[in-house]
């Protein structure tokens, strides 16, 4: 899902805020600054106090939520606080997965399984933001709907 969302979220902040190309990258800075601050502070906080599957849960939760609220507003800083809870929701979510796969495959297999993941992730790092744009252009805002209910469905996997 954060594959698909890379490109397609600033397509989305663009058309909304009308930004150029240096407030794009402003904006693209905070971003980075919430990311590093999930992985560093949030992220080692909320697995050590909840574990993975709580983690895991709890950052599709945020994903989804983050997802249908940035399709609801154009005030930018209320944009800017749904996209923070979608950013920590991805910052949950991925390497908790990760975590989760590793240590419920018996060691001899541990290196094939990985591998399959990454794999499989690199095969959508190439297909996902190409379906992305293409959702995007079709349905505009719709697409992140569509991208919150892949995402809530995983809730039940």
């Amino acid at each position: 899902m954060s594959l698909a969302l890379r490109g397609v979220e600033n397509l989305r902040i663009i058309d909304i805020f009308h930004f150029d190309e240096r407030t794009l990258s402003y904006f693209l800075l905070l971003v980075g600054a919430f990311w590093i601050f999930n992985q560093m502070v949030i992220l080692k906080w909320f697995v050590q106090k909840f574990g993975d599957y709580k983690a895991l849960f709890t950052g599709q939760v945020l994903m989804t939520l983050g997802l249908v609220g940035i399709t609801l507003t154009d005030d930018f800083l209320v944009y800017v606080c749904l996209y923070y809870f979608l950013n920590l929701g991805l910052t949950l979510c991925l390497p908790t997965l990760k975590s989760i796969l590793s240590q419920n495959v018996d060691e001899k297999n541990q290196g094939k399984i990985l591998g399959i993941d990454e794999g499989i992730k690199a095969f959508f790092s190439a297909f996902a933001p190409v379906l992305a744009g293409w959702l995007y252009f079709q349905l505009e805002s719709t697409a992140f709907l569509i991208f919150a209910g892949i995402t809530f469905f995983g809730l039940f996997l």
